[in-house]
């Protein structure tokens, strides 16, 4: 294995994004006896991680991620593409990264100890 044989954290974001869609639609598909036979997410995004390595300013950080996408391939009867999108808004994971949230941030770091002089 090498050093790019791993999940990046970028990789693991999408991935609950697709997944967390996934699970919106096929609850809410559930509740509303909608039958689904096949049902597949595919989530990209166009990655600038000139911020991450201080290349950019934290003022550009509203660009490092742009054309988010999600193709979603459902096949079943009674599909009604209207409440299916509802259903992927549903999601949480998508709530998260589609609404602009504030983070609140707390650092616990070690206090430094005075050396003894």
């Amino acid at each position: 294995m090498g050093g790019t044989d791993r999940l990046e954290p970028i990789e693991a974001a999408l991935s609950a994004l697709a997944a967390c869609i996934n699970v919106g639609i096929s609850i809410n598909a559930v509740a509303h006896g909608v039958d689904i036979e096949h049902l597949q997410t595919h989530v990209r995004s166009d990655f600038d991680p000139t911020v991450l390595f201080s290349l950019a300013d934290l003022t550009e950080a509203d660009v490092v991620f742009e054309n988010v996408t999600a193709e979603i391939e459902i096949e079943g009867a009674d599909l009604d593409e209207d409440q299916i999108d509802e259903w992927t808004q549903r999601a949480p994971v998508y709530t998260l990264v589609s609404l602009g949230q504030d983070v609140e941030m707390t650092i616990n770091a070690p206090t430094p100890v005075a050396g003894d002089d």
